[in-house]
């Protein structure tokens, strides 16, 4: 049974379910955030959105009543939060007070004690500059600052990392890892990373700096260094071009144990313990056909007690299964069937765990778990107005590509319908590499299944989570072996006569959009509309105009990912294919868009106006790379609803008799 704590209630209102679920229900953000427990477990702070601005929220456990509100400026947000002691809590800022919708990361880091009081701003550009505020001022530093390690045995330090730019008009870029003091915002100098770019270091649980990876910006593969703090210096222990990557997870004190996500002999990431002393891997997980997806710790990090794997269904992988801190989980996992449990926050002592449980169809929720009583209470939904009943289930489904592989993606259906001659919405995810669509509730996918249609993601390759050949096959291949995967899986939905064949469009966002439009000039007979959302679709003009051209990583990606010379991006634009095209094209766009120009969308409308080609045309002003403002959000839905129904919906007219879905092949 649910018991829901009052305090909560009166803090966090909850909504009643509808009858049916609304386009607006699918448009709005999460009611709340993030979650920590305090290191003694007598404290809850959560983040919670309201209007434009992000608070944060105090709550003592032994009577359930707020004992400090942390208030945000005018459009600004607390975007990160850790407890770095049992009073103290450190929060990273962003905004939303720039032309943008969305709410912006700004690099800066705040701190203050639990009741509220003891502000003081610890990192960032405005340091002594900050005037107005209840905010003490630290020093002013041009870097973008982010916690490490909340260092919670420490009453008084913790590990940032400092991103600084060394050339503004080339994009470089160095990380440093410095200790902070979290009442005087003092630092030391720092420890700079191995190589140029972000780097991701490891502090163990002893508080040293052991590890760092980063991303090598002339040949994109990721190098992996061990600290040596006696002769401080980085020394090299992985890289995937020696067939050796290594994704250091947690480490031990003393330099005792560390534990990677590792590439070392296989194709696909494992879970490996590395020696200290000889630097011996040792495999403690492995999965056939997937990554690892994540890892279970003990309450004290010192051991790990499960791996998760998503090849499909999530599956868990009992490594220590007879820690006191794996029976927990295994059964709370129980009480939870067909929902994905993962944790948040152990107290210090672990009798306290704060966990999310979610599934296809519930969005999330948060609860309590207290060993002294053996009891979980649910805190909250993050999307309390969702009915989880009225949602569609989303169905892992494996096939084989044209040339063999074996591919994997989710087909979301619409709740109360046979398994039969659906209309199909398919939906390629963006990115696209290193990216992937998951068993989780999609709003999207959920908003599409709940007005009828299947939702077809393939996670093509390219996509994350499947191995290294899978990942790297698709490089240079964004307009044909990764178009082909996805129709591969159309086929594969006619081939059992899930689908009606004759009502297939195609929406995508990012790489998605491009891709929507690419599939729909390869196979021209088998779409019979497309939704082109934040996409790009002249390659040649992306290097160019893009702001992932203004840096040498960005630009050595386009062409090592993506093609190395114009003729090649060319050759893969799909505005340069549109007398192949049949099918209408909702275009949808920001303007403020720098990942993929509004240009990209000007250029589209003028190459279909130009052939008489029909489109439907949605542009917002204030947004980027995608919509941010729920009510933007809500009239992209409304308009592709109706847009969908128009052509595969119960307002489509009937397809002519002559087309053939699936004569097309590619060019």
């Amino acid at each position: 049974m649910k018991v829901v704590p009052v305090a909560i209630l009166s803090l966090f209102a909850t909504i009643g379910w509808a009858a049916t679920p609304s386009t607006r229900d699918f448009a709005r953000h999460a009611e709340f955030g993030m979650a920590k427990l305090s290191p003694d477990g007598s404290l809850l702070a959560a983040t919670v959105p309201r209007g434009d601005e992000t608070h944060v929220a105090v709550i003592r456990l032994a009577d359930m009543k707020v004992i400090g509100r942390l208030r945000a400026r005018d459009h600004e947000h607390a975007a990160g939060l850790w407890w770095v002691n049992d009073e103290r809590i450190v929060i990273a800022i962003g905004s939303s007070a720039g032309p943008l919708e969305a709410t912006v990361l700004t690099g800066e880091l705040v701190a203050a004690n639990a009741d509220g009081s003891g502000r003081r701003y610890l990192y960032g550009y405005r340091g002594q500059s900050e005037t107005g505020t209840r905010v003490s001022s630290g020093s002013i530093d041009y870097g973008w600052g982010w916690m490490l390690d909340p260092m919670v045995d420490d009453k008084t330090q913790i590990w940032i990392r400092a991103v600084r730019s060394t050339n503004p008009w080339l994009g470089g870029l160095l990380s440093y890892a410095h200790l902070l003091d979290v009442y005087s915002s003092r630092r030391d100098n720092g420890i700079a990373g191995p190589l140029p770019g972000v780097t991701d270091f490891l502090i163990d649980n002893a508080g040293a700096l052991r590890f760092a990876i980063v991303e090598d910006e002339e040949k994109l593969v990721d190098r992996t260094y061990r600290y040596d703090d006696d002769a401080r210096k980085w020394i090299e222990i992985g890289a995937a071009r020696t067939g050796r990557s290594l994704v250091p997870l947690a480490a031990r004190g003393n330099n005792g144990l560390a534990y990677f996500k590792a590439r070392a002999g296989t194709d696909r990431y494992c879970l490996q313990q590395m020696d200290p002393g000889s630097g011996e891997l040792t495999p403690l997980s492995c999965n056939d056909a997937a990554d690892v997806d994540g890892v279970y710790f003990s309450a004290d990090r010192d051991t790990p007690i499960a791996v998760s794997y998503a090849a499909g269904l999530p599956t868990v992988d009992w490594i220590a299964p007879e820690h006191a801190d794996a029976k927990l989980l295994a059964t709370l996992m129980r009480s939870f069937p067909g929902q994905q449990l993962q944790t948040a926050s152990w107290s210090r002592d672990g009798s306290r765990l704060l966990f999310h449980v979610q599934s296809d169809r519930n969005p999330g929720e948060l609860y309590l778990y207290d060993r002294k009583i053996n009891k979980a209470q649910f805190v909250y939904a993050y999307r309390d107005w969702i009915d989880p009943a009225q949602m569609g289930e989303r169905r892992p489904i494996e096939f084989k590509s044209r040339d063999g592989a074996t591919l994997h993606g989710y087909l979301t259906l619409p709740p109360g319908r046979e398994v039969k001659a659906l209309p199909l919405v398919v939906n390629p995810h963006g990115g696209p590499f290193g990216v992937r669509d998951e068993w989780a509730w999609d709003a999207d996918a959920q908003l599409l299944a709940t007005h009828g249609y299947a939702v077809l993601q393939v996670n093509f390759r390219g996509s994350a989570g499947y191995g290294s050949t899978h990942y790297e096959s698709a490089r240079g291949k964004w307009g044909t072996m990764m178009i082909d995967d996805i129709t591969d899986g159309v086929r594969e939905l006619q081939r059992t006569g899930t689908i009606d064949v004759s009502r297939v469009c195609i929406y995508g966002g990012s790489y998605g959009g491009y891709a929507a439009l690419m599939s729909a000039v390869r196979e021209p007979e088998l779409y019979r509309c497309v939704v082109a959302y934040a996409g790009v679709y002249d390659l040649p003009a992306l290097k160019r105009q893009s702001d992932i051209g203004r840096s040498r990583h960005g630009r050595n990606y386009i062409d090592q990912y993506i093609g190395g010379d114009t003729q090649a991006l060319a050759a893969q634009s799909p505005i340069r294919m549109l007398d192949r095209l049949k099918a209408p094209v909702l275009i949808v766009h920001g303007e403020l868009d720098e990942r993929a120009p509004y240009a990209q969308a000007k250029a589209l409308r003028s190459a279909m106006e130009d052939r008489h080609l029909p489109y439907e045309w949605l542009v917002k002003s204030g947004e980027g790379h995608g919509f941010w403002s729920e009510i933007n959000r809500e009239e992209l839905y409304t308009r592709m609803l109706a847009f969908l129904d128009a052509h595969i919906g119960q307002g489509a007219a009937t397809p002519q008799s002559a087309r053939s879905p699936l004569s097309g092949t590619g060019p």
